[in-house]
């Protein structure tokens, strides 16, 4: 009897869990997600600073001071960024400042050069600001101990750069897992090479490799395995010291399959369970190895596989990540055309979505020709739930949303 999918993907999601956090250099972790909150660790900016070019002074000193009654004042020095102020603002006097530089002891504010008339030795000023006006305070971007980026947030760029400018050359992440994806049986052959008589370029290795990139993995996918128990088993075995997670592209055969199937249980516990779920069907997950780590084996057929990947190893890997949410977002979406699938089983349709007069619009993509060029040209599944079998058009059905190309 097929099992639902539902109780079947939220068990083996609670199977997995993030990897041991690790405190790597910033431009490492690219990728990652950190594993406790990331605060600052000092004021930003350490003391106060100019915000603009300008001239600090004794505000008393400019009282009254307008275009038709300027103020003259002597400049006393220059400081210009990451320099330690050598002189105060004494009475009478003002001193020329560069923004970002530091602030000398005895300004009341700073004058925009706007606001005068730019003189070096002496500056003729014509406008007065408020106390303080132009002065960023110590701590006026980030207090000390601001959270700057929340735990198991996954760093993009700009957060590295938050955590530069913030004074951290390193970060406390959950490493990305390394995942190593092993295609299996003879008929295929390495892309790029010339193909035989029955034999196929290998394809949903690099598209499951590919797509766990994308999701975050460190993934890296083994050439095509024969349909040999003896080479499987040694390269299962070899890859273990630097898997985290362990892929295999089941075959098309039943040779091949049976293969596959003795060896990860002769290394493992390895349990192949038929969902309730097209194009997928029977999908294998369980532990090999002295270290029990973690193996999915998914069917090599490229649509099922490209299901799989997004619908079970991508939240798989999330996981491992420490991400949330781990499933992709899901929008309801009003069927355009009509749909046939199996009454017994939960079908996920490559399709494209629109957005038409204020509402979702699904169409399931054309299935002509090799697989992949339906799902190369799809932005999202259409979920036909259990029970359906039949779904019509107009009819209100749930989107797993892949890519937004229609917002």
């Amino acid at each position: 009897m097929s099992v639902p999918f539902d109780g079947f993907i939220a068990t083996l999601i609670e199977s997995v869990h993030s990897l041991e956090p690790l405190e790597i250099p910033l431009l490492e972790a690219m990728g990652c997600s950190v594993a406790s909150d990331v605060v600052a660790a000092a004021d930003m900016p350490a003391s106060s600073v100019a915000k603009v070019d300008g001239y600090c002074v004794r505000r008393s000193d400019i009282e009254g001071a307008s275009a038709s009654t300027p103020v003259v004042l002597p400049i006393v020095a220059d400081i210009e960024p990451g320099q330690r102020p050598s002189v105060s603002v004494q009475p009478g006097f003002g001193v020329r400042i560069t923004a970002g530089s530091a602030i000398p002891d005895g300004t009341q504010c700073v004058v925009p050069t706007e606001w005068t008339d730019g003189g070096v030795a002496r500056v003729s000023i014509s406008q007065v600001p408020t106390l303080d006006d132009f002065i960023m305070p110590a701590g006026g971007v980030v207090k000390d101990s601001t959270v700057l980026v929340p735990a198991h947030t996954r760093l993009r760029s700009s957060h590295l750069g938050l955590i530069a400018a913030a004074g951290s050359d390193r970060v406390l992440v959950n490493p990305r897992p390394r995942v190593v994806v092993i295609p299996v049986g003879s008929e295929l052959v390495e892309p790029g090479n010339p193909l035989g008589p029955g034999q196929v370029s290998e394809a949903s290795g690099s598209l499951i490799t590919a797509a766990l990139r994308n999701a975050g993995a460190l993934a890296f996918r083994i050439p095509a395995l024969p349909t040999d128990a003896r080479t499987l088993a040694a390269t299962i075995e070899d890859q273990l010291v630097r898997a985290d997670l362990v892929v295999l592209v089941d075959g098309a055969g039943a040779r091949t399959r049976s293969v596959v199937r003795d060896v990860v249980n002769r290394i493992g516990g390895v349990e192949f369970t038929d969902l309730a779920c097209e194009p997928i069907g029977v999908l294998g997950h369980g532990r090999v190895g002295p270290d029990a780590i973690p193996v999915v084996v998914v069917p090599s057929d490229p649509l099922a596989a490209y299901v799989a990947i997004e619908m079970i190893l991508r939240p798989v890997v999330r996981r491992m990540l420490g991400l949330e949410p781990v499933h992709r977002p899901v929008i309801r979406a009003m069927l355009k055309g009509t749909i046939e699938t199996s009454p017994t089983a939960r079908s996920f349709i490559p399709a494209t979505v629109s957005f038409d007069q204020g509402a979702y619009v699904v169409t399931a993509t054309p299935t002509t020709g090799h697989p992949l060029i339906a799902t190369s040209r799809s932005s999202a599944f259409a979920v036909v739930p259990e029970g359906v079998g039949h779904a019509s058009d107009g009819l209100m059905v749930d989107v797993v949303v892949l890519e937004r190309r229609f917002a």
